[in-house]
């Protein structure tokens, strides 16, 4: 690594911890898991490092939707702890299991950013990273590992926040698409389609079409939505694919047939990888419109993150669920219950290592002191109820 470039990247900090190879092996944590707390994470990750140290770079243009970030820099805590943080976000159930599987070269991530060297004090987007292969330490999780496939061996898990989500119409959709229900859920998730008037309570709109879209398995978005509706977490749903060209949507059709964490997903039953890239499919205009086909003209509902959900127009497209409005008091005060708790995992391998576990600390530390409102989350200790489990009873603390 060329001295010159870190100086002109950081500084004389930074190539200081440039000069420690022991540092640059010992240091660096990987971070995976759930793209629904990506935001919060990535905000965390910055307030537990000093910032006159501090450097940092992520795909995309925003720091709180990309697919991947590094940062580098001294812990606030501690100033003899310089680390390098990697993280690559794939869904809540992927994350569990690679820490579940660590150590099997199979559940690698290959896709880790490495490229220190372009990384900046003010942050760098649309980074074409250098990528390594290498064992996730961390998984950011919005299910418990309980409710997963993925019980073997159990894992360390620490609850750091909660996740809130929303049912959101697509772009264009009419005023009368409002509320989902539990039922009306089951039977969107089941048959793949019901007529806009199930919603509307209006028989002239019998004619007209409502399709659901939504996550595939490697998602805990999915998972709490098939929980908190009933439909049954290992349930298959019947998700459509929106297909768009020039500005507009041109299909919807069912999601293609495909393998995800080893299991096999016949036609519907998958969905989009990220959260992100099914707002922005959901923000596209004309799925009620040619050049859709005739019989596949429709309009469309999809579960997300409160953070995934502003990316389609503006946050404006939020439906009421079983009536209520999100809002942060109304999930404190158990009146919304569509939300999870969010979770830090890992194995006995960071448990079991000084430097590893310190990091884990320090992030969910941090995540438990600072505000993660800006990035779709609620603080913990700001909550009046609680819950067992995704879809369980809300009760009082």
């Amino acid at each position: 690594m060329k001295k010159s470039v870190w100086m002109m990247g950081v500084g004389a900090a930074a190539l200081l911890w440039a000069g420690s190879a022991t540092a640059q092996t010992t240091n660096t944590f990987r971070i995976t898991g759930a793209t629904a707390y990506r935001a919060v994470t990535h905000n965390a990750i910055l307030a537990m490092l000093k910032p006159e140290t501090r450097v940092y770079g992520y795909t995309g243009s925003s720091l709180g939707s990309a697919g991947r970030a590094q940062f580098i820099g001294q812990l606030v805590s501690d100033n003899s702890k310089w680390v390098n943080i990697k993280a690559s976000w794939s869904g809540s159930l992927d994350g569990i299991q690679r820490v579940v599987y660590r150590g099997s070269n199979a559940f690698d991530r290959t896709d880790w950013p490495n490229s220190p060297e372009l990384l900046t004090q003010s942050g760098a987007s649309g980074l074409t990273f250098t990528l390594e292969t290498a064992p996730a330490d961390v998984a950011m999780s919005d299910s418990f590992q309980s409710s997963t496939k993925y019980t073997s061996p159990s894992l360390e898990s620490q609850i750091v926040g909660v996740i809130p989500f929303v049912w959101v119409k697509n772009a264009g959709a009419p005023a009368g698409l409002n509320n989902v229900t539990p039922l009306l859920a089951q039977k969107l998730l089941a048959a793949g389609s019901v007529p806009l008037s199930f919603f509307t309570g209006d028989s002239a709109d019998s004619g007209t079409t409502v399709k659901v879209a939504g996550r595939n398995a490697d998602s805990g978005t999915r998972l709490c939505t098939l929980a908190e509706t009933g439909y049954g977490v290992f349930s298959q749903p019947l998700h459509q694919e929106i297909l768009v060209s020039g500005g507009v949507v041109t299909n919807v059709t069912a999601y293609p047939a495909e393998t995800v964490l080893g299991t096999y997903y016949p036609v519907g039953a998958s969905g989009y990888a990220s959260g992100g890239t099914l707002a922005s499919r959901m923000n596209v205009t004309g799925s009620n419109q040619s050049p859709v086909p005739s019989n596949r003209r429709c309009w469309l509902v999809a579960a997300m993150s409160i953070n995934d959900a502003n990316g389609v127009n503006s946050g404006n497209n939020n439906m009421t669920y079983n009536g209520v409005a999100y809002s942060a008091d109304a999930v404190r005060n158990g009146k919304y219950t569509f939300w999870s708790y969010e979770h830090m995992i890992y194995s006995t391998y960071v448990s079991g290592n000084s430097v590893l576990k310190t990091i884990a600390d320090e992030l969910a530390g941090t995540m438990l002191t600072f505000d993660p409102t800006s990035g779709g989350g609620i603080a913990l200790d700001t909550m009046n109820v609680e819950r067992g489990q995704e879809g369980a009873p809300v009760g009082e603390l």
